[in-house]
């Protein structure tokens, strides 16, 4: 046996049934698939602009077509002035979205049940000329009150959550870390060595460390796991003396074509890369952005990578912050 749930709107199943039909502008298929007699919806501005004024140019003079005004805050007779000659009818069935207190306290309340309920003090009296109008008093237990000008602590019922951090997300400096955090430390790096983390001690606690991170918060079977965001990933440092003949090379390999010269002593490319200062500065110029890009790879490859020196530090597991 299959339980079929009844549909919380009914317009979903006449939109099925082709009863009711949505267009996204009011010319294409609208105008091919449209029929009379409508009724047009609207409130108060698209009587002046937008698509209402079109639809009663099209059905104003046919009295089978209707116009029901929605806005409660624009009554009919004070925007309808322009089209009282019209033969379609219209009418003043105003939709209120607003809520007052007949519908808050006996069933919105109860309903959401809400741990705790902030709202201003003035909603805890009735008015003063009205000291009678009780229902114009919020009654829930579970609430705090405040002030124009307060300010208070609202208490936080969150509890805490196990991240997995992704082993690129960060990588902790040894250097960073003060004296009295030696315990923190050979706890973290039992577990991983994080990046670019300048861990403080806790100003009360000696055995809790803090740190910003930053990264993408992928949430998925109740699991958290931390993961570095790969659009801001920030370009790797290369170090070492660059050899004019290397990266000579390394062209000649990637199918790059160049012309080599030799001006005041620095070693040049007529791909706009010049070798200063021994080979341990390099200047890229380019105005194109992907030839600056595929020099600063052929660069690359020639120097050490300054990760790759700190790869022994890093032990590719996942660490559990609680």
């Amino acid at each position: 046996m299959v339980n079929i749930p009844e549909e919380p709107f009914k317009h979903g199943l006449a939109s099925r049934n082709g009863r009711l039909k949505v267009y996204d502008n009011i010319y294409g298929d609208f105008c091919r698939q449209m029929r009379t007699p409508c009724v047009i919806f609207t409130g108060h501005p698209s009587l002046r602009i937008g698509n209402a004024v079109h639809f009663l140019e099209m059905w104003g003079n046919d009295s089978k077509n209707a116009l029901i005004m929605t806005d409660p805050d624009y009554p009919i007779q004070n925007v309808y002035g322009p089209y009282e000659k019209l033969s379609i009818r219209a009418f003043f069935f105003p939709i209120e979205t607003r809520l007052d207190f007949s519908q808050l306290n006996p069933s919105i309340l109860p309903d959401l049940a809400p741990k705790l309920l902030v709202m201003p003090e003035v909603y805890t009296q009735p008015p003063p000329n009205s000291s009678q109008r009780t229902d114009f008093v919020v009654a829930y237990n579970a609430r705090a009150t405040f002030r124009y000008g307060d300010t208070f602590t609202i208490p936080s019922t969150t509890k805490t959550k196990r991240v997995r951090l992704h082993p690129d997300t960060a990588f902790m400096k040894a250097e960073y870390l003060e004296m009295n955090e030696t315990r923190l430390l050979e706890k973290a790096s039992s577990l991983l060595t994080l990046r670019s983390i300048e861990l403080r001690g806790h100003y009360d606690h000696g055995d809790i460390g803090l740190s910003s991170l930053k990264g993408i918060l992928s949430v998925y079977d109740n699991i958290l796991e931390l993961n570095p965001d790969m659009n801001s990933k920030i370009r790797n440092v290369c170090v070492g003396k660059l050899s004019a003949e290397a990266f000579a090379q390394t062209l000649g390999k990637m199918n790059l074509k160049y012309s080599r010269s030799e001006i005041n002593g620095n070693d040049t490319l007529k791909a706009s890369v010049c070798i200063k200062n021994g080979g341990f500065r390099t200047v890229i110029s380019s105005s194109n952005r992907e030839n600056r890009q595929l020099l600063s790879k052929a660069v690359a490859i020639c120097l050490k990578n300054v990760a790759r020196q700190k790869e022994h530090f890093v032990k590719k597991k996942k660490l559990v912050i609680e």
